[in-house]
């Protein structure tokens, strides 16, 4: 039971990480779509690279 507990329940995907010079000076929210944007560009190379395509 105690391995079953200790397993993450969600997955974890690999962070996307970039430097922003200009963060400080975006309006709010756009961190937040820009990262959702850039996991998805990151999500679709992998699978561009694990069927072949790439």
């Amino acid at each position: 039971m105690y391995d079953a507990l200790a397993r993450d329940a969600v997955p974890r995907k690999a962070p996307v990480a970039c430097h922003l010079r200009a963060s400080s000076v975006l309006r709010p929210g756009v961190p937040e779509r820009l990262g959702t944007i850039l996991t998805d560009m990151h999500d679709a190379l992998v699978r561009k690279i694990e069927v072949g395509e790439l």
